[in-house]
């Protein structure tokens, strides 16, 4: 509890903001709530998130059961979590979490960076 009203404390004063301690508490829960859906969708087999256009991928049948099992995945059915990475350094100790299936950049090394002929690399995602 101390270390909860030094947070509301805080962000009281940094954001002038007048929350009480039982309103401070309850949006960290939701927020809290909102943090754990989503991770447990990135750690899901079969679905994929793409932080670029903050789209979640996934298997019907996949997705299905992660709405059996927690009611709050639905949200995220047509888009990801815009706020992921505020979310995730909040609750994963001040480190940015990436789900085991995000999309991972490629960049072609084959490209020149010289001349008017040079080829532009492009980047594409594929699945870990």
């Amino acid at each position: 509890m101390h270390s909860l009203n030094h947070a509301r404390r805080l962000v009281n004063a940094c954001f002038n903001f007048n929350f009480k301690y039982i309103v401070f508490k309850r949006r960290l829960e939701r927020l809290r709530l909102w943090y754990t859906t989503f991770k447990t969708i990135l750690q899901s087999p079969g679905v994929v998130w793409d932080p670029q256009r903050n789209v979640v991928l996934f298997d019907e049948e996949c997705w299905n059961d992660l709405v059996m099992a927690n009611e709050f995945v639905n949200a995220y059915c047509f888009a990801g979590e815009p706020d992921w990475k505020e979310l995730s350094a909040i609750f994963s100790a001040g480190r940015f979490e990436q789900g085991p299936n995000d999309p991972v950049a490629i960049s072609s090394n084959n490209a020149e960076s010289d001349g008017e002929n040079a080829e532009r690399s492009d980047e594409s995602t594929i699945s870990n």
